[in-house]
């Protein structure tokens, strides 16, 4: 769960005066000390200046020093000994302004962590009044965090989000960085309590630069922990555990308690998520005793429900049971509407696993009916996933449907209020798991269309809205849809669908659709990971007579082989590690065996929905741009030999007007724009790529430095309209690194997508420089013939498959795939027969 107020803690005023030397110096370094964490160092130096303080100390030190222990004992989360601590030495009616308005501030902020929220709202508003009677834009700026901590509590966004923006103005007047730092962490706050974690993250990001530049540690930990949540939030599984690891170090170096409790919390909450169940657990445990520690009601039945709900993951009933009894004894004591609504969501899961029916549907009808009133998205849609599993098991489908399309409905209008593609890409991996039980469930009733309609649905979102292909109300795509698109395409279409308990295939050709169960995902996955190995490995399947390739197609492929005609056009709509498998090395069951590459031409598409019919515009015209062999920019990007072979094979094949050419210290991440790339039909990239895991449209083409610039970002390609038939990405894992639930491999294939481009030839792994040549000199021979980007594709593999040296090994020939969305396999004669015609 969220720390509240987590930047709002540690709020440091000025000097009121100046007074002896030593206690001046005692008084700064206690404050960097804790300004940079070092909680247990700076009240040491505080508690020692007061027992022993300097001779003839001035009037108000001793205020002024009761002040910053306050304030540390704030970030201990010790509110009651901020009372004790200010009534014992800092009087309201003090005669320093600068001392009546902090000495409100900080009783404030402990009356709002002991859950006296009018008291603190009083408090609050007399310190800002009185700050502004100071003119003091740090005074000032210190008041309104504190009263926007309140705001953020009282769910009062319109306020919070003022009062946020006039701290952040005063804080820039004082010229405070600190001050700074913290207002963007308040606005980050009022983003993420308000659920809009993609507003709030960019926030957090200026507030952590900033702390981080001025070595401020614990605040930073503090940003980043927020930050952690709201990828989390989000759905970026790995960021957010990468984010709050690091963290909860941090918190345990610097003596944290608080944080660390709750930061051990939110890493259980992401372990969840990600299926280790038993690793959640030990987080949970680790995070009661903490807030056992520090005598927090609050966190301890947060903590304490989150474990209910892995027990119930685990199967463990009992256990559950125990820690829920004591999770809602702690809720009903301290009136927690949002944790007793978690709190009913488990209570209703635990009494379905007893079997006590009537008892488990009306507690998840109260908790959809309390979490919709709170706006609790995520207990929302699990509340209603759960109650249709129950319909199910009841057998009434026609309330289970009613529960399952409220999911679909509901996690959409929430992915739409996302603003970058980057969280709306997270974000739709969160919301898998429920279109996963309604696919199954119409799977189960026999509603093969539909399942597939569902399933197609979620599928590459983001993309279909970059395309102009989807809008905020559209109708969904059809079986009907589908069969037409199959018949554009002149192609078979398999769409698959892997799940935990089982997965399917569904094929489409003109005439009809037919579906077939496969395996579950866990199964799958681990066949595609052993032979993908086995390739890269530069082992030869074909020589060893390997059964994973043999077992995959089994599974994969040849329950829709005897309705494919020999020689067919097929279009592969993968899911899940399948995105990482290339098709074509799959061993066919045929003596002898053989790839089946040798029996179709394949393409990739990231969803049927996704297939679009050939502009009017396609085929026309043969305009190359063509960017490679640039100059090494750093020693971990070398020279590619045979990037220079490629260019030179490439471009002989264009006469002068049908190509631009750009090599050398010309290839820049600017001459990629600088060419206007809309006006080509075939674009090539021949160089170094990176691929960015934790930031995919980040990836880059390494090209020749121009100033500081030598990476072509994949977010900068997305954002240049093409109109190109053909964009070839001749470069290692150009194809992306990152499998998202919904969107497929994002990276560079999913960039030029989205930016106009019909088709992308692009690379899963690492490869020879030098096969990758010989394979793009025999791919842009093909297209000079007449062929299409997919029938293309498979004649220069076939020709490097069935040459006599180690280039016929999978690992040479297989890395590049077509990915499409348009025309892969485009209907026209070849040059000459074009030409005899025209005659």
């Amino acid at each position: 769960m969220i720390r509240k107020g987590l930047l709002l803690l540690l709020l440091l005023g000025g000097c009121v005066g100046r007074g002896p030397q030593q206690l001046d110096r005692i008084y700064e370094s206690a404050r960097l000390q804790f300004r940079q964490g070092k909680l247990r160092e700076a009240l040491a130096e505080v508690d020692g200046a007061l027992r022993k303080p300097a001779s003839r100390p001035e009037p108000g030190w001793r205020q002024r020093f009761l002040l910053l222990k306050s304030e540390i004992l704030v970030a201990l989360g010790r509110p009651e000994e901020v009372l004790t601590t200010l009534d014992r030495g800092v009087p309201a009616d003090a005669d320093s302004a600068e001392v009546r308005v902090r000495g409100r501030l900080l009783r404030g902020r402990a009356k709002m962590m002991l859950r006296n929220v009018q008291e603190a709202g009083e408090l609050l508003d007399e310190a800002l009044r009185l700050a502004s009677e100071t003119g003091a834009p740090a005074l000032r700026a210190e008041a309104q965090l504190m009263r926007t901590a309140l705001f953020i509590r009282r769910r009062d966004w319109t306020s919070a989000e003022a009062s946020g923006r006039d701290a952040l103005a005063n804080a820039k007047l004082s010229g405070d960085a600190y001050f700074e730092a913290t207002a963007f962490g308040i606005l980050g706050n009022r983003g993420m309590f308000d659920s809009r974690y993609d507003e709030a993250i960019p926030w957090y990001e200026q507030s952590i630069a900033l702390f981080e530049k001025h070595g401020y540690r614990l605040s930073s930990a503090m940003a980043r922990h927020n930050l952690g949540i709201c990828y989390y939030r989000l759905g970026d599984y790995d960021k957010a555990l990468q984010l709050l690891s690091q963290v909860e170090r941090d918190y345990a170096e610097i003596g944290d308690v608080v944080g660390q409790e709750k930061c051990l919390g939110d890493m259980g909450n992401v372990h969840q998520l990600r299926g280790d169940v038993a690793t959640a657990i030990s987080s949970f445990r680790k995070a009661v005793a903490l807030a056992r520690q520090l005598k927090d009601d609050d966190d301890i039945a947060r903590w304490q429900n989150s474990v209910t709900e892995a027990f119930i993951e685990a199967g463990d009933l009992d256990s559950a049971e125990a820690s829920l009894r004591e999770a809602l004894a702690l809720r009903e004591k301290i009136r927690d509407d949002r944790g007793a609504v978690w709190a009913q969501l488990n209570s209703a899961r635990i009494a379905a696993g007893r079997n006590r029916l009537e008892e488990a549907e009306s507690q998840y009808r109260q908790t959809i009916e309390g979490a919709a009133k709170l706006g609790m998205t995520a207990v929302l849609l699990q509340a209603r996933a759960k109650l249709g599993s129950l319909y199910l098991h009841l057998g009434d489908s026609r309330k289970a449907e009613a529960q399952f399309q409220a999911i679909v409905s509901e996690g959409e209008s929430s992915r739409s209020r996302l603003r970058r593609d980057q969280w709306k890409l997270t974000f739709q991996s969160s919301v898998i798991p429920f279109y996963e039980d309604y696919v199954d469930f119409l799977m189960d009733h026999g509603r093969v269309a539909q399942a597939l309609e569902v399933a197609e649905s979620c599928r590459a979102r983001v993309l279909k809205e970059k395309l102009g292909l989807e809008r905020v109300v559209i109708r969904r795509a059809t079986v009907a849809d589908f069969r037409a698109k199959a018949r554009a395409e002149r192609a078979a279409l398999l769409a698959y669908w892997l799940a935990p308990r089982r997965s399917f295939l569904w094929m489409v050709t003109p005439d009809t659709v037919q579906s077939f169960t496969l395996p579950p995902e866990k199964e799958i996955t681990g066949l595609v990971e052993a032979y993908t190995n086995l390739i890269l490995h530069s082992r030869d399947p074909l020589e060893t007579a390997n059964a994973t390739g043999s077992r995959l197609f089994e599974i994969l492929v040849a329950p829709a082989r005897k309705l494919l005609r020999p020689g067919a056009n097929v279009i592969v709509v993968p899911d899940g590690s399948l995105h990482e498998l290339n098709f074509e090395t799959l061993l066919a069951s045929s003596q002898p065996p053989r790839y089946w590459i040798e029996e179709a031409t394949v393409a990739i598409a990231p969803s049927l929905a996704v297939l679009q019919p050939a502009s009017s515009d396609a085929g026309k015209g043969r305009r190359l741009l063509l960017l490679g062999s640039p100059v090494s920019p750093r020693a971990e990007y070398p020279p590619l030999p045979g990037s220079e072979l490629e260019v030179a094979n490439i471009q002989k094949l264009f006469g002068p007007e049908e190509k631009t050419v750009v090599t050398g210290p010309q290839a820049h991440p600017g001459a990629y724009g600088g060419a206007s790339p809309e006006g080509y039909s075939l674009i090539h990239f021949s160089a170094h790529a990176v691929a960015n895991r934790e930031s995919p449209l980040d990836s880059a083409v390494i090209l020749s430095q121009k100033g500081d610039a030598y990476k072509l970002y994949a977010r900068d390609v997305a954002s240049l309209p093409l109109r190109a038939e053909l964009v070839t990405i001749s470069a290692c894992r150009s194809a992306g690194s990152r499998t998202y639930s919904g969107e497929g491999l994002v990276g560079f294939t999913w960039a030029f997508l989205q930016a106009g481009a019909r088709n992308v030839i692009a690379g899963l792994w690492e490869v020879s420089d030098r096969s990758t040549a010989d394979l793009m000199a025999n791919l842009y021979s093909e297209l000079g013939n007449g062929l299409g980007p997919a029938e293309a594709l498979r004649a220069a593999k076939l020709s490097l498959l069935r040459s006599a040296g180690p280039y016929r090994k999978p690992y040479y020939w297989a890395p590049f795939q077509l990915f499409t969305r348009s025309a892969p396999f485009p209907h026209r004669p070849p040059p000459a027969a074009r030409q005899a015609k025209t005659e």
